[in-house]
């Protein structure tokens, strides 16, 4: 009888490691890749000893390959390995940016683990975007490292599900259409957000649920026209159901929040103007508590909000 208590006892610790750990990486799923003979295979995220694992296509063709993120980027020193620059067509340049490289239209990276880079910016070089328009990423896992996300980095990956950004990071989001069209994009934690400074960020990304955000603390003067339209939004903060605007918003924009979810809006009193159908279709809309300091409301703002009462 000990034995099997003791037995018992180390299948459910075993267990709770194993929720503990998939909870916050991911571990245990898979993604479906095509191998060089046209057959689909589920790949691991991470390998049996729990490192981190970076899929890609080579440029030649279907074959997938798999190596470790420290033995990557890092050597002891913590330095990048000269000759392990290249990702796909991702270049990681000298001055420690993730930038795209040369003149191939989509990268073919599925899964980009990037936990173990020191990279502080994601950017892009000639209007060549770092990750847009793949048509096959979906996972994305960005380094406590970085400090700025420029503009079109992911617009119209359609397949990303998940882009993990570290709560304990401290970066900008500060030009446009970031996200924009990420039409898989189910939950985004923008914890370690300091500003979000461009527009559309995320319009289009109509899986889109939730944005997780500290309204008190994120600078965020104007959430720009369009900046989260078609988004299917029950959450934009840190309360589900509702959305509460940062403290330092004076502007929400035209069709900003327009076929959003929510069922609460809470607006901070530095709130001065609305745009046009900023919350139009808004069908679970309930409650709306106004800014005392409310100067001017365009048109339209809350048509087709059926429930609000």
């Amino acid at each position: 009888m000990k034995k099997i208590i003791l037995c018992l006892a180390m299948v459910l610790l075993a267990c709770a490691l194993s929720l503990t750990v998939s909870a916050e990486y991911n571990k245990s799923e898979t993604v479906s890749v095509s191998m060089s003979d046209g057959s689909l295979v589920d790949c691991p995220l991470y390998d049996a000893d729990g490192n981190a694992l970076v899929w890609y296509t080579l440029d030649g063709g279907a074959t997938l390959m798999s190596v470790k993120t420290s033995s990557l980027f890092a050597n002891a020193s913590g330095a990048m390995l000269a000759d392990a620059t290249f990702l796909g067509d991702i270049y990681l340049d000298a001055d420690t940016a993730l930038q795209k490289h040369g003149d191939n239209s989509t990268n073919k990276i599925v899964v980009a683990n990037l936990r173990d880079c020191k990279f502080t910016t994601v950017s892009h070089t000639s209007y060549k975007t770092t990750f847009g328009d793949s048509k096959v990423i979906q996972y994305a896992y960005l380094p406590n490292t970085i400090t700025y996300l420029g503009c079109n980095i992911f617009q119209n990956c359609t397949s990303l599900k998940v882009c993990d950004l570290p709560a304990d990071a401290s970066y900008q989001i500060g030009d446009a259409n970031t996200f924009v069209g990420c039409t898989s994009l189910r939950e985004i934690n923008l914890l370690g957000c300091t500003k979000i400074a461009g527009h559309s960020t995320f319009s289009g990304c109509k899986s889109l649920v939730k944005v997780i955000i500290n309204p008190e603390t994120i600078n965020y003067p104007s959430i720009d026209n369009s900046a989260y339209k078609s988004c299917p939004l029950t959450q934009f903060g840190l309360v589900e159901g509702e959305c509460t605007i940062p403290a330092n918003t004076a502007y929400i924009g035209n069709a900003s929040f327009a076929s959003a979810r929510f069922t609460k809006v809470v607006m901070s009193d530095s709130v001065k103007k609305l745009g046009w159908n900023a919350f139009e279709h808004n069908t679970s809309l309930v409650e709306v508590q106004l800014s005392v300091n409310l100067e001017e409301s365009d048109i339209r703002v809350f048509m087709g909000c059926t429930s609000l009462s």
